[in-house]
């Protein structure tokens, strides 16, 4: 298995998460999103 790093965790794909993985992925920071649900939400 795989080891994977990296620099941010957002937890959420809300309009915050959302915005935050957008801003700091466009900075060159390297993060991952985790989402409760099944879909990633959009609204």
């Amino acid at each position: 298995m795989a080891v994977e790093t990296y620099d941010v965790l957002i937890i959420g794909s809300g309009a915050s998460g959302g915005m935050a993985a957008y801003t700091l992925t466009q900075k060159g920071v390297k993060c991952l999103m985790l989402e409760a649900g099944p879909l990633v939400d959009f609204n």
